[in-house]
Formats: structure tokens, C-alpha cells, sequence
């Protein structure tokens, strides 16, 4: 069927939407138009508004970052911080420079820049002499407050005898003629104390001084003071022990006198101070002047900025209104063309096209062919239906031949039960049975299995609430013992509700089932006998496993008594001292008692007990480190510099017996996850052969220090100043009863080992640059 060109959709779509082209053109030259035109006013504004504003903007910010470096500029006290500062304050210069050299007509700006930057140097400048003056100023402070204190040194043990002797005139019965001379120097000397004490106030308050005017007046008092002091200085000069007193008055009285270095030193520190002072203001009135020029240029860009954007909004408006008419125009004639013509010829007619089409989709070929017409949708809609209706024949033909050729046994019938068709199989499997009889399909089973078939065609069944269910029976003939699986769904035949019933022989399935549970039970009974046997084993090694533990403990506790016994020796002779000195004590205690010297009966029992402290620490370290722990106890946070120390505390009085030099580099605390006594116990094993390598030298240092704190390990080393390891035993020195010592059951490493891994941990032998023997120790870091 050939379309006339009239009638096609395409023709009609031109002629509908031909005025669109047309508004379209209107709309795009006044848009054009609008745009070359806002085009003009931006280019105003980005070539000249935006930047000025930009780089005032930059300047202002830069001032008042300028401003604050001047503020913390005049409080710095060091070199450093006065040179980072300066290197600050030039970097800001440097950027405001490059934003100048962008700026056109800015040369009053670049004047008053120039004579900033050269105004922060010369601040600079004054501030590195401040920091200068006031180091000789504090070295000149210092040494005057040095001798202060050597004077007060001198002067008051001088007070202290003539005290002493007026103490004991006064107790005397027999007053002699020495009484008031005492007493006339007592108060001179008191007099004196405090004519200095009063000399070391006003030096002191001379730190408060802000004026240079002051300072005249602040050391013509300080002379006056000085020369009172010299005056009641000659009445000492008969004291041989007030020598290096007079001596150190004259010291000070040349550093504090008028016109003497102190006084220059403050004064031009003070001066320097007001000089700072004023260039600190006249950089901040610079500050001002340039904040002010850029106010200016600021006013000025957003003044042009106002203008363009008046003349902007102008152009807008009209603009707008001509495209807001076009608009209206255009949407009044796309309404009409839509409602006319693509409404009511097309979107209609392709909506019952697309119904067609779901109802073709759902499976419904016969529907009512309701779209007419001569253009593309109607010749469309007649080749839909003349599709319909070969698909129609086309799935009659291939559902027969599919259920025709399928090995399966298919049995079609109706809710009742009744056979309606029957494919090849089926009447293989049922050899009496045919479509024509009107049978019920039930009926074709043994009398045993028609039960469990029938009941499934009842109401309320399975197979009426889900649409489907699974029968299994059991068939028995002469020949063989059957089984079969029937599959009942339920399924639409045009209008009606039909029962398709497959048959699937599952013999082979059921004997292997069999099969597989005989399997199983065999397998499950083989299971049941290991695992009694497994568990026996386990109990044995659980046993074997504590016995273990407690051999490995008493070996632990053996050879904690071994480094006992080996330092009961030097721990009697550390015990034995402070037993002798208490008795030293004890001995002078009742003759203090009795000359009624009590501070001395105080200071002898405040050693006594210090000494019982230290013993008492002494004992509990040997106590605790001798007490038996099992091997296997909980671990816990611990400080690994703490375990050294209470190490160094035992070990302590074995190394000055043989002048050993024990060292500990570590300082932080070290905390990881192990048990302080077993790690206590390794440290002294270690320790212990340590004193064994170095008994024999004549240099006996060990050293414990820390080599890195990096991967998550402490990583400590143990040296000392021996000859090293054995190079024919070192693969062996890890073995238990692996010893080169005559005394010894060689299982100290071996035990230090076993502890360190239980730490997570690991034990590594090297040697230092002096060939010594170094042991490292790899401890994690404790993980909350």
C-alpha cells in the first residue's frame, strides 16, 4: 500500500510547525542583539571595575597584615623572631609590589610603599639594638645580682657569731666589758644588713624606670645610700673576715655609681625604647595615609561599577519585554498546533497503537483494531493485526509439536480431573490410555495411589491456593519397581483454567538417595570413633601441656635462685653498711640526750629511718624477685625503664663488690604488654652473664640503652665490655644446657627466649664496635 506525500504525518508536521522557524529567528536576532550589547557592559566592568576593586582588596588586606607584623614586631625579644618577622614583613612588601605593577596611575601608592619599606628597616634595625642593649643590660643585672648575694653571703654569718657570742654573754653570770661592745656591733652589723637590703630594692626598682629623665635622679639616691653604707662600713674594718665583703661593696658600688656603666647602658636603652616608640607610630600613620589612598581608588571603581550596572538592568528590562511578547506569541501557536493536530491525530492514535501492542505483549491476539486511517499509524496498526494472526497460528503449531516430541509424559485436563489430551509419551507409560475415553486422570494408578491424586482436586488443595504441587509414587509390577514424580500447574487456555500434568520417572534419583544415606551413616559412625580418639588425645596433650608448664616454672624458679645465691654475698655486705651506721647513730644518740643538743637527736633518727627505707627496699626487691610465679600469668601494661631500675636496684650491690659500672641510657618510660617479674628475671639473666664476661677485664661497663622506637617495637640493647661470644658455640647459645661457665645448668637464655616470645617479642645476639657482646631485646609497644 503506497502513501500519496499529502497524507503522510511528515508533510502535515511542516506545514503545522512552519511559523515555529520563523518566531524562533525573531527571538535569536533580539537575543543577539541583547547579548552584544550586555557584552559591552561586562567588558567595562572585567577590564576596569573588577580589577581596580581586585587589587584595592589585595592591598587592604595586605595593610592590615603589614599592620599586625608591626604590632608583634615591637614585642619580640629575640634575634630569631625579629629575622623571621623582617623576612615576613619583605615577603608582604614583595607581593604588594607585584600587585602595583599592575595597578595603573599608582605612583602615589608606590611612593608611600617605598618610604614604608624603608621605614620598617630602619625599625628592624632599632629593634636588633634593643635586643643587644638589653643582653649587656641583663649581664650587668646579673652581675650585680651576684654580688648582692656574695654580700649577703659575707655579711650573714658575721650576724650569726656576733649573736652567738651575745647569746652566751647574756647567759653568763659574770657579765664582762665585752657585753656592750657586742651589742654596738650586733646593731651596726644589723643596721648594715638592712641599708644593703634597702640598696637591692632600689636597684631592683630600677628595671621599673620608663623615662630617661628618671634615671638621674634614681642613681644620685642610689649614691646617697652607697656612701651611708661606706660609712657604717668603717666600723668593720677591724673584722679580718669582712675583707671579701669590702671587696664586693666596691665591686658593686663602681657598676651602680653615677655616670657608671649601668646608668649608660639603661639610659640608652631607654632612649632607643622612645626612638622605637616613634617610628612604631609613624609606620602605623603611614598605615593610615595608605588605607586612605585606597579607600579612595575603592569609592571610584564602585562609583563606574553603580554606573554600569544602572545601564545594565535598563537594557535587561526592555529586552525583556520584547522576548516576553515573542514568548507569548510562539507558546499561543505551539498551544494550538499541539491541541489540533499533534493531540488529537497523533498522540491519540499512537496511544491505542501502544495499547495494541501491551495487550499483543500480554499475550491477548484477539483485541478490536480500533486505529484508522491512510498515513504511517494506520498502515501500521493493519500490519500489527495481520501479525497478530500469524503469530497466532504460528504458537498452535509449535505448542503441538512441542508437547508432541517432548520425552516427558504430558497429561492435559480440566479442574475436574478429566483427560483432555495426551502426547506420545504418556501413552507409552500408560498403555491403555486415550484422549477420546473422557477418563479421569487418577483412575489410571493402582487403587493405592489414586487417593493422594484425587485429594488434590478438591477445593481448598494446594493446587487451587498456589497454582502447583508435587506428587511422588511408587509403582510395582512384575518387571520392575518404579518411581515417578507428577508436576500438577495450573495454566490459561484462552478464557478457561486447565490442569498440565507432567510425569518425570525419578527411580534412579531414589536408589541414589539410598545409596548416599547408607554412605553417610557409614561415614558418620567412622566420624564418631575418630573423634573419641581425638579426644582422648587432646586430654593427653593437656596434661602433657601443664606438666610442661610446671617443669618449666621450677626451671624458672631454679635459676631465679641462682642469681639469689650468687648475690646473697654482695647484698649482706650492702645490708651489713647501713646496719653500722644505724649503730653509729644509735651510739651518738644518748650523748646528744645528754648535752641537750635535741636537733642532733632529730637529725640522727631522720637518718636512721632512711636507712631503714633502704633496706627495706632493698629486702622487698629480693622478696619479690625470689617469690615463685607461674609461668603462664596474665600479662599485663608495663614500664619497661621501671623493671630496669628495680634490676639495677638488686644487681646494684653485686656491681660495686666487683666494680662493675652498670648504666642506664633509657630515660622516657616505656610501656608494653609483658609481666614485670618475668621480664625482670630475663633482664638478670642477661645481667648475670654480663658480669661474667667483664669479671676478667679491666674495663667493666654494662650499658642498657634504647637503638629504636620505630614498626610498632621497642628496640633495646645490653652491652658490655667483654670479649664478646664464643664464635664455636654462639648457633648453640639459645639451646638449653648450653653453657661455658663451670658453674651454671646453661638455661638462663634458653628461658629468656621462651619468656620473650610469649611477650611477642624476640632476643637477638650481636656485638658493639669494642667487640663486646651486645644483646637486643624487641618489645611491642602497648595497644590499649
Amino acid at each position: 500500500m503506497k502513501l500519496i506525500k499529502s497524507n503522510t504525518i511528515a508533510y502535515k508536521l511542516i506545514l503545522s510547525f512552519a511559523s515555529s522557524p520563523l518566531l524562533i529567528v525573531i527571538i535569536s536576532l533580539m537575543a543577539l542583539s541583547t547579548w552584544n550589547n550586555l557584552e559591552k557592559h561586562v567588558s567595562t566592568i572585567l577590564e576596569q571595575s573588577v580589577p581596580t576593586l581586585n587589587s584595592s582588596y589585595e592591598l587592604e588586606g595586605s595593610n592590615a597584615k603589614l599592620q599586625s607584623m608591626i604590632i608583634k614586631i615591637q614585642n619580640v625579644s629575640t634575634k630569631i623572631d625579629n629575622n623571621d618577622l623582617s623576612i615576613q614583613l619583605n615577603t608582604q612588601l614583595h607581593m604588594i609590589n607585584a600587585i602595583l605593577t599592575d595597578i595603573p596611575d599608582a605612583t602615589q601608592l608606590n611612593n608611600a610603599y617605598k618610604t614604608l619599606s624603608k621605614d620598617i628597616n630602619f625599625l628592624s634595625k632599632q629593634l636588633l639594638q634593643r635586643i643587644d642593649m638589653k643582653r649587656e643590660s641583663n649581664k650587668i643585672e646579673n652581675k650585680i645580682r651576684w654580688i648582692q648575694d656574695d654580700i649577703n653571703d659575707e655579711l650573714q654569718p658575721l650576724r650569726e657569731e656576733l649573736q652567738w657570742q651575745l647569746t652566751l654573754a647574756n647567759k653568763s653570770d659574770h657579765r664582762n666589758d665585752n657585753l656592750e661592745r657586742i651589742n654596738q656591733e650586733f646593731s651596726a652589723i644589723q643596721k648594715l644588713i638592712n641599708n644593703t637590703h634597702e640598696l637591692q630594692r632600689q636597684v631592683t626598682d630600677l628595671k621599673l624606670i620608663q623615662h630617661p629623665y628618671q634615671v638621674i635622679n634614681a642613681f644620685h639616691v642610689l649614691n646617697y645610700k652607697i656612701n651611708e653604707i661606706e660609712v657604717a662600713n668603717r666600723s668593720l674594718l677591724h673584722h679580718s673576715s669582712t675583707i671579701a665583703y669590702h671587696q664586693l661593696f666596691d665591686q658593686l658600688s663602681k657598676l651602680i655609681r653615677p655616670n657608671a656603666l649601668y646608668q649608660r647602658v639603661l639610659n640608652d636603652r631607654l632612649n632607643l625604647d622612645l626612638n622605637i616608640q616613634k617610628s612604631h607610630l609613624s609606620l602605623l600613620k603611614q598605615l593610615n595615609i595608605l588605607h586612605l589612598l585606597i579607600k579612595k581608588r575603592v569609592h571610584s571603581a564602585e562609583k563606574t561599577l553603580k554606573n554600569v550596572q544602572t545601564d545594565t538592568q535598563t537594557l535587561i528590562s526592555s529586552s525583556s519585554q520584547y522576548l516576553i511578547f515573542c514568548f507569548a506569541l510562539s507558546l499561543c501557536i505551539s498551544i494550538f498546533v499541539s491541541l489540533y493536530f499533534v493531540n488529537h491525530r497523533i498522540v491519540k492514535r499512537l496511544n491505542d497503537l501502544s495499547a495494541n501492542l501491551d495487550a499483543i505483549n500480554n499475550g491477548r491476539i484477539d483485541f478490536p483494531n480500533n486505529v484508522r486511517g491512510h498515513d504511517e499509524i494506520g498502515l501500521l496498526s493493519l500490519r500489527l493485526q495481520r501479525f497478530c494472526q500469524q503469530m497466532h497460528e504460528m504458537e498452535r503449531t509449535n505448542a503441538l509439536n512441542l508437547i508432541n516430541n517432548t520425552p516427558a509424559s504430558i497429561i492435559t485436563c480440566d479442574l475436574k480431573g478429566t483427560i483432555e489430551s495426551v502426547n506420545p509419551s504418556a501413552k507409552r507409560l500408560f498403555h491403555h490410555l486415550d484422549e477420546d475415553d473422557a477418563a479421569l486422570h487418577w483412575q489410571q494408578f493402582s487403587y493405592q495411589n489414586q487417593d493422594a491424586l484425587q485429594i488434590q482436586f478438591k477445593e481448598g488443595s494446594q493446587l487451587h491456593h498456589t497454582g502447583e504441587v508435587s506428587v511422588v509414587l511408587s509403582l510395582f509390577n512384575e518387571e520392575q519397581h518404579q518411581h515417578i514424580n507428577l508436576e500438577l500447574q495450573r495454566f490459561k487456555q484462552g478464557h478457561q483454567t486447565k490442569i498440565i500434568i507432567t510425569i518425570t520417572d525419578i527411580s534412579e534419583h531414589v536408589e541414589t538417595e539410598k545409596l548416599l544415606e547408607r554412605h553417610v551413616a557409614q561415614k558418620t559412625l567412622h566420624l564418631s570413633e575418630t573423634n573419641q580418639r581425638l579426644l582422648y588425645e587432646i586430654e593427653e596433650h593437656k596434661k602433657t601441656e601443664s606438666d610442661l608448664k610446671n617443669t618449666q616454672t621450677e626451671l624458672i624458679q631454679a635459676a631465679k635462685m641462682s642469681v639469689v645465691g650468687q648475690a646473697m654475698t654482695s647484698m649482706a655486705h650492702e645490708l651489713n653498711q647501713p646496719l653500722n651506721a644505724m649503730s653509729s647513730y644509735l651510739f651518738s644518740i644518748p650523748l646528744a640526750v645528754s648535752q641537750q643538743r635535741y636537733d642532733e637527736v632529730d637529725n640522727a633518727v631522720g637518718k636512721i629511718e632512711k636507712l631503714t627505707l633502704r633496706m627495706n627496699k632493698i629486702i622487698n626487691n629480693l622478696r619479690h624477685f625470689s617469690k615463685k610465679h607461674p609461668a603462664d600469668i596474665a600479662l599485663k601494661k608495663t614500664d619497661i625503664n621501671a623493671v630496669i631500675e628495680q634490676t639495677f636496684s638488686i644487681l646494684n650491690s653485686k656491681a660495686k663488690q666487683e666494680n662493675i659500672s652498670l648504666k642506664n641510657q633509657i630515660k622516657q618510660p616505656l610501656f608494653t604488654y609483658a609481666d614485670n617479674v618475668q621480664l625482670e628475671q630475663v633482664l638478670i639473666n642477661i645481667m648475670v652473664n654480663a658480669f661474667d664476661a667483664v669479671a676478667k677485664c679491666t674495663k667493666k661497663d654494662i650499658t642498657l640503652s634504647l637503638l629504636s622506637t620505630q614498626s610498632k617495637l621497642y628496640i633495646i640493647a645490653i652491652e658490655d665490655s667483654g670479649h664478646g661470644f664464643d664464635g664455636r658455640i654462639i648457633e648453640h647459645l639459645f639451646t638449653p644446657f648450653t653453657t661455658t661457665k663451670e658453674v651454671g645448668l646453661g638455661l638462663g637464655l634458653s628461658i629468656s627466649q621462651s619468656i620473650i616470645k610469649r611477650f611477642n617479642g624476640s632476643i637477638l645476639l650481636a656485638s658493639n664496635l669494642q667487640r663486646g657482646a651486645m644483646l637486643i631485646l624487641e618489645l611491642p609497644h602497648y595497644d590499649k
